[in-house]
């Protein structure tokens, strides 16, 4: 389910031996695998690990993808 995955991101985020590029390969993994749909809190947990590991860039490019595809297809987490 997408909290489950919400939540393997997130852990993912806190652990410090895991680079920026290993959160976005998990994150594109998982949503290629899984056909896992950005929500709201997969963007927010995605890029907070992103600023944590200071790819400020990648982070906004990341708002920027979302911000066109929630005016389309919003999607709230249950």
């Amino acid at each position: 389910s997408v909290s489950d995955w919400t939540a393997a991101l997130q852990a993912v985020v806190r652990d410090e031996n895991i680079s920026r590029q290993q959160l976005l390969e998990l994150f594109s993994r998982i949503r290629s695998d899984t056909g896992m749909q950005m929500t709201v809190a997969v963007i927010t947990v995605v890029m907070r690990g992103l600023v944590k590991k200071g790819d400020y860039d990648t982070a906004y490019r990341l708002w920027s993808v979302w911000l066109k595809v929630s005016k389309r297809d919003r999607i709230i987490d249950k």
